[in-house]
């Protein structure tokens, strides 16, 4: 029992070099739709549909995270198909690293009421940029004293500090009866998100 115990605790303090996180996800994720998976676009009753969600965590402290997502899309169901919007905004921290991205999201689906089988794809654009004079460095910070008001660091500051690159997200779903399966990869083509010159690709996700 305790052999199984220490392995148990060896794996979870493991498991995260081996993880990949970098997109906020909403607990309420049935109310960002095609944010979730662009398989889901146009799969609703009805003709249009609209969404918005807000997240603000850690909101206690001054660096907290803001995340907000909205979108719209359509059921076009004369030629089984969906297409819609999305609009993503997050800051993160007090340096103010923001991001923000639009695209648009189109599925083809197979199948009635009972049995569903759809395939999304969703391509935009994403614009990151950093307040760098939000940044604080070693060179402003006193011992004993802590930060020093108005003092300027000499680090080197680089030439940019806004970027912007083309983004992409593929997915699938099935819907039998009242079961729905689903999965989708984000960020297929790997984009580059450095400010400072070094090779920073985004990594994949993969949702379900």
């Amino acid at each position: 029992m305790m052999k199984r115990r220490i392995v148990l605790l060896m794996l979870v303090m493991v498991l995260p070099f081996f993880s990949l996180a970098q997109d906020h996800i909403y607990s309420q994720f049935y109310n960002s739709p095609i944010y979730l998976n662009p398989a889901l676009t146009g799969q609703f009753e009805g003709d249009i549909r609209f969404n918005a969600l807000y997240r603000n965590q850690w909101s206690g402290l001054a660096s907290d995270y803001g995340y907000m997502s909205a979108s719209g899309d359509l059921n076009l169901g004369q030629i089984n198909s969906g297409v819609g919007l999305i609009f993503n905004r997050s800051t993160e921290g007090t340096a103010y690293l923001v991001k923000n991205n639009i695209a648009a999201s189109y599925s083809y689906i197979i199948g009635g009421d009972d049995f569903a089988l759809s395939f999304g794809l969703q391509a935009g654009i994403t614009n990151q940029k950093l307040n760098w004079d939000k940044l604080v460095f070693g060179d402003q910070i006193g011992i004993g004293t802590g930060y020093i008001p108005g003092s300027i660091s000499g680090a080197e500051r680089p030439s940019v500090d806004s970027r912007f690159y083309l983004d992409a997200n593929a997915g699938t779903n099935l819907v039998y009866g009242k079961f729905m399966l689903g999965v989708a990869a984000h960020h297929i083509n790997r984009p580059g998100e450095s400010l400072s010159g070094f090779q920073a690709k985004l990594p994949m996700r993969i949702s379900g």
